[in-house]
């Protein structure tokens, strides 16, 4: 049985296995409803993002976070890089430019 240490923890193991049956999951979620997957993706990324900056870069602490901000990201990120580029990528260019999606 394959298996690798967290980078999180050196104690907690990981099987192949089941991190293969995560991303059979994550796939079939996404093939499922893409553009909720999409949007739902993207601002998680945009908002650990944030966090990330604002942590790492700029000092604060987690507790002085500008929580302002941060939705701002997340609407972001779900709206535009989520729901807005996919209409436009998948949708808008697919009728000006019919088989230029597929893959």
């Amino acid at each position: 049985n394959a298996s690798f240490l967290s980078p999180l923890s050196p104690t907690t193991m990981f099987s192949l296995p089941s991190l293969s049956a995560t991303i059979r999951s994550l796939n079939a979620m996404a093939a499922a409803r893409p553009v909720a997957f999409g949007a739902t993706s993207a601002a998680v990324k945009t908002t650990a993002a944030d966090v990330l900056v604002q942590t790492a870069v700029e000092g604060r602490s987690l507790e002085t976070l500008d929580l302002r901000r941060t939705a701002v990201f997340t609407l972001f990120g779900g709206g535009w890089m989520g729901f807005g580029q996919y209409y436009l990528y998948c949708r808008l260019f697919e009728r000006l430019v019919p088989g230029a999606t597929a893959l």
